[in-house]
């Protein structure tokens, strides 16, 4: 027993107030326990947390390590009392670890843990889960209704286990309770709110509307009642990602939640072109759902249903119209089709008879001496035509229907049906009568609708199919309208060129001689004109910018440009930019900002001749320690010095305002002739995020990602965040290296490494807003609470000044 001498275990005994030869009843009385871990719990995660009573867990210590199955640890493991108390031979190698591990854990850890708990004891983290919350390997069994912490030996941190020795060692001296907080290993949900089959829809459920997989556990209080907890991330603007957390506290709020996320996944995947839910984060920093600006709550469910449904029968109706009028305008269509298609071949035969004959003498004698005979003919043919046209229009008015050909001409020119308007004025009546009859089929197909007070999600489903075979019925019979009147406009350019000719053929015909010359010439002629088609409209697809895929891509394109297009004195003004003095270029004439600006530099230049001596200094001005410094940008290294903005703009002691002055619209002139040797070459949208709303039209510094623009700002009750979209050839200057480095050995590497922004002059563009939206972030402030913060969205488009070059 020599180790019993150890100082340090001595001290660490005494700390956690064991006595080894006089150990507590609570470890003596320990009694074999029987458990039975579940088949479907040889994964490592935890569902169940728990405020559990530190006398009610028995401690069991296993030879195994973390990693080893739960039925290995189990299966090896024994009392802590087999530790504490050897005896039996083999026990002293039990007794001989347990000191090992004593002597390996810091009292350090344990006070940690200890404190860590306190706070636990006040509230529950936002995430449920806690820092190495893995440590607590706590268990239940529901056969002997115990809890046991399994303790692997041969892991190297045991702190969480002298944490509890620690507490039951006092709760036998003073018999006062404490709890901790745990998560319970291998353990399932309790179903009391829910089944696990439901616990599993909801986690589909919520990745199908925030593409982010969800954590939910039981947890249960100090009074043992249970809550769901719902825990995750979300999109809520571009790739900005807020963290939530739904709170289910009894069995009502929890079947409405899981049937109101069921509802919308049905809806959303059966019927996607109808609805399209959004997430967003309420101020609590619950998620919610939102629909065409209407927040989606079990509650309003019902009457969000039922008014869709109304709006779907009534499109129903209105498209049945559509669909009987399509129906009798394409039967109108039919029959003028035929009726010019037997114009065309009566023309047709009289060209082609004419084509035959002229072949031959005896043939264009024949033509031309029966040529009045076989135009009397013709002109009967087509007087019956048009006596069946005007039939066709006639009825047609009488049906009530306005009739409107588009023949798809240059300009889209809709001609109308003609009908001789006497005729219309004296059936008056019959139309008054048909649309009646109209009214009595639109009552009639409401009335088909059954009338109900609540609609299911079956219900909605049931009736957008059938709006949904009805469009595309009403499709197809758009296009068969269109392709009829197309053809309609095909054969009419037919008839014209056949009547051009036959008029041509027409005025040779007065005596024999003319007509002989007429025949005998080689014309070609041109019956089978078809319809002009319709130009192409060419749109010009512009490339769509996307910052993850794009990123290196446009650091390395943007970088390699300006290290040509920009001189040195230029890239040094625009890093002077990206520094405080920004403000003072945009007050230039704010004399009291230009002081406070001059005087806070002069007191940097003050405290920076204090670190330099000036013997450290080469002729450039660099530091001869840095001149051969290896750093590392981007993963790479180089030998390059970064930027001093005290050095570029070389301010002294005795730096009057005017010269301050002089030398920011020196800096100010140099920047604009910046933007104009340099152009955007993808249209991109930009950030700028506020305290409050402001005019921005001035120099201003603008992040490629919103979530870089908002995290500028510390700490902001609401956030105004403006989206600027900048088009191709927008004058820009973006952050690369070669603003933030010199490059004098030539070893800068190439990219966009310091800051993923730009620069832009929005003086010189009109902003033309788009639109406005309001969404809110959430992000952990600590481990125990949450801060939502407001955004208030503007987008702009962008226009170039007349007057600007």
């Amino acid at each position: 027993m020599q180790e019993f001498t150890n100082e340090d275990i001595k001290e660490k005994l005494d700390y956690i107030g064991l006595d080894l030869e006089n150990i507590p009843e609570i470890f003596a009385s320990s009694k074999e326990i029987e458990y039975r871990p579940l088949k479907v719990s040889e994964d490592n995660g935890y569902r169940v947390y728990k405020y559990v009573p530190i006398s009610k867990i028995q401690i069991l210590l296993t030879p195994t390590n973390r990693l080893n199955t739960i039925k290995e640890k189990y299966s090896k493991a024994s009392s802590i009392n087999d530790y504490l108390q050897p005896k039996k031979e083999e026990d002293i190698l039990k007794h001989t670890t347990f000191l090992k591990m004593l002597k390996a854990v810091k009292t350090e850890e344990i006070e940690e843990i200890i404190k860590e708990q306190e706070k636990l004891n006040k509230q529950i983290p936002f995430k449920v889960k806690f820092e190495e919350n893995y440590l607590w390997q706590i268990y239940y069994s529901d056969i002997d209704d115990t809890y046991f912490m399994l303790v692997p030996t041969e892991d190297i941190d045991y702190a969480s286990f002298f944490c509890l020795l620690k507490k039951q060692i006092e709760y036998s001296k003073t018999k006062k309770e404490e709890m901790i907080f745990v998560p319970i290993a291998y353990e399932h949900y309790g179903n009391e709110y829910l089944k696990n089959s439901e616990i599993s829809d909801i986690e589909n459920y919520l990745w199908f509307f925030t593409k982010n997989w969800t954590n939910i556990y039981d947890v249960y209080d100090k009074e043992g009642n249970v809550s769901v907890q719902i825990v995750g991330e979300t999109f809520v603007y571009e790739n900005i990602k807020g963290v939530y957390k739904n709170k289910l506290e009894n069995k009502e709020d929890a079947l409405k939640f899981y049937k109101l996320l069921k509802a919308l996944f049905i809806l959303s995947t059966e019927l996607p072109h109808y609805y399209k839910f959004k997430t967003e984060i309420n101020e609590q920093g619950s998620i919610e759902f939102w629909y065409n600006g209407t927040n989606i709550g079990y509650g309003n469910m019902f009457s969000i249903l039922k008014n869709n449904y109304i709006n779907a029968e009534d499109e129903i109706v209105s498209t049945k119209k559509e669909k009987m009028s399509l129906e009798e305008e394409i039967k109108h269509l039919e029959k003028l089709v035929s009726i010019k298609e037997q114009e065309y071949l009566l023309k047709e035969k009289q060209i082609a008879t004419y084509l035959e004959c002229k072949k031959t003498f005896f043939g264009k004698v024949k033509y031309f001496f029966k040529s009045k005979k076989m135009k009397k003919d013709s002109l009967k043919e087509e007087q019956k035509l048009e006596k069946e046209r005007e039939a066709e229009n006639k009825e047609e008015q009488f049906k009530g229907i306005d009739k409107k050909i588009d023949y798809n001409k240059k300009q889209n020119e809709e001609t109308e049906v003609k009908i001789n308007k006497n005729e219309i004025q004296t059936n008056d009546n019959k139309k008054v009568k048909l649309e009646c009859n109209e009214k009595k089929v639109e009552e009639q197909q409401k009335e088909s609708f059954s009338i109900k007070e609540f609609y299911t999600v079956e219900d909605i489903i049931k009736i957008y199919k059938e709006l949904d075979e009805l469009t595309k019925n009403v499709k197809n019979l758009r296009m068969d309208s269109k392709a009829f009147a197309n053809k309609i406009e095909s054969l009419e350019l037919k008839i014209k060129n056949s009547n051009l000719y036959i008029e041509e053929i027409d005025k040779h015909e007065k005596n024999i001689f003319e007509f002989w010359k007429f025949a005998n010439k080689d014309e070609k002629i041109a019956l089978n004109q078809g319809t002009i088609s319709e130009k192409s409209i060419k749109n010009n697809i512009e490339k769509v910018y996307n910052y993850e895929e794009d990123e290196e891509e446009i650091a390395t394109t943007v970088d390699n440009m300006q290290r040509i297009f920009l001189t040195q004195k230029q890239t040094d003004a625009i890093y002077l930019a990206t520094t405080n003095i920004l403000q003072a270029l945009n007050n230039i004439d704010n004399e009291k900002t230009l002081e406070e600006s001059l005087e806070n530099l002069k007191e940097e230049n003050r405290n920076q001749r204090l670190l330099f001596a000036t013997d450290n200094i080469d002729i450039f001005g660099k530091s001869n320690d840095e001149s051969i410094k290896t750093n590392m940008l981007g993963n790479k290294k180089h030998r390059e010095t970064k930027k001093d903005k005290l050095k570029i703009i070389d301010i002294t002691n005795d730096t009057t305002i005017e010269e301050y002055k002089d030398k920011l619209n020196e800096i100010l002139e140099t920047i604009r002739n910046s933007l104009s040797n340099v152009k955007n070459k993808i249209g991109i949208p930009v950030y700028i995020a506020t305290n409050q709303k402001e005019d921005i039209n001035r120099l201003q510094i603008c992040r490629l990602k919103p979530e870089d623009a908002i995290n500028e700002l510390v700490e902001s009750g609401k956030i105004n965040l403006y989206r600027i979209n900048l088009k191709e050839n927008s004058k820009i200057i973006y952050f690369s290296n070669i603003i933030y480095y010199d490059n004098y050995n030539k070893t800068l590497p190439i990219g966009m490494d310091e800051q993923t922004g730009c620069i832009i002059d929005l003086k010189q563009y009109e902003l033309k807003q788009l639109k406005t939206e309001n969404f809110r972030i959430s992000n952990l402030k600590d481990e125990f609470n949450i801060e939502v913060k407001e955004v208030y969205l503007q987008e702009y488009d962008i226009v170039e000044k007349s007057n600007n070059k």
